[in-house]
């Protein structure tokens, strides 16, 4: 059924009327297509949003916000996350940082990316394993309560960042560097693992020139009052060097490589891996731990480039030996298990 159709008196009526109204309303659709109104705004929707989202506080702040929570805390450049998990990386204490919409502090250049800043793993000195905690070393003191303040109530792979200032003592300095991650170092194997614990911090960075000098370069700046946002504290670039930073992100520490498994051997088999010595690879790595009695043994292996350990981490760990020697080489029953020492 077809709808009625109106009458031409109706339609000429509608018509008429229509052409009177649209004289008038020619200028205000001009102006609404070639000119700019003062009154409106010419940026978009999304830059709005940005520009007028909550009101961030001064980056300078966030020292006397730390202040008021943790009232004994020391005014330090290094933070420490007490965690039993070793799987936790780098990355993931960079990118539970927020968004720059959801900061509490405005950040001015060069921080408007994030914070920056290096983690490393508490490890025992001698046998380089795990301790159980990860500690941040930041440039100074104002960017450590920065990072303090914005992810103190986030969660990071299931743990609440629960982060706390430490000075740079020796019961810290003893768990974030250690004199095997000198390349060039020279050590005699443990004979099993309860043999490093009778050492003391000082009989066990005496036999390394460096960082004995690092240490006493430590003591003169403790108690220096740090001020700044952007310039370093006098401490940070020694505590890289004693960390090792950023050479230990080219190490591996290596498990359950077999007894008897030759330099010229392990050289031969990674002919294509990029090492710390290129001129003498055997001299690339290290034996830290030996006890055949316990199925213990611990390696470290320098590389000469990131790329290279990550590799070597990604093509043996979890990996079963395959021997090259079978008469020498004694093979142990657990697989060869990787980690790059963060």
């Amino acid at each position: 059924m077809k709808p009625p159709k109106a009458s031409p008196e109706r339609i000429a009526s509608l018509v008429k009327k229509a052409q009177a109204e649209i004289p008038a309303k020619i200028p205000v659709v001009m102006r609404r297509l070639y000119e700019a109104d003062p009154n409106e705004s010419s940026s978009s929707i999304l830059e709005e949003l940005v520009n007028n989202g909550p009101k961030q506080k001064n980056s300078l702040l966030a020292r006397d916000d730390v202040a008021s929570l943790l009232t004994e805390a020391p005014k330090s450049n290094v933070l420490r996350f007490e965690c039993r998990n070793a799987y936790v990386g780098r990355r993931d204490f960079y990118n539970i940082q927020p968004i720059p919409r959801e900061r509490l502090y405005s950040y001015k250049n060069p921080l408007t990316k994030g914070l920056r800043f290096d983690v490393v793993k508490a490890r025992n000195p001698l046998s380089l394993l795990f301790s159980g905690a990860y500690y941040l070393v930041f440039p100074n003191h104002l960017q450590a309560c920065i990072y303090y303040m914005e992810t103190r109530n986030r969660v990071m792979n299931g743990f609440n960042m629960k982060l706390e200032f430490v000075s740079p003592s020796h019961t810290h300095l003893k768990r974030m560097g250690s004199p095997l991650l000198e390349p060039g170092s020279q050590f005699s194997p443990l004979p099993n693992l309860a043999a490093h614990d009778k050492s003391s911090f000082e009989s066990i960075f005496k036999q390394s020139t460096e960082k004995s000098e690092i240490l006493r370069q430590l003591e003169q700046y403790e108690g220096y009052k740090d001020t700044s946002l952007l310039d370093p504290h006098p401490n940070y670039h020694l505590l890289q060097r004693f960390m090792g930073i950023p050479s230990r992100y080219q190490s591996v520490l290596v498990r359950n490589l077999p007894f008897g498994l030759s330099s010229q051997t392990l050289s031969d088999l990674l002919w294509d891996y990029r090492f710390s010595d290129r001129v003498a690879p055997s001299n690339s790595w290290k034996e830290i731990i030996k006890d055949p009695t316990t199925q213990t043994h611990l390696t470290l292996i320098h590389f000469g480039d990131e790329q290279s350990a990550m590799r070597f981490v990604r093509n043996f760990h979890g990996r079963k030996w395959d021997p090259v020697n079978k008469e020498r080489e004694k093979q142990l029953y657990q697989p060869v298990l990787c980690e790059i020492l963060e």
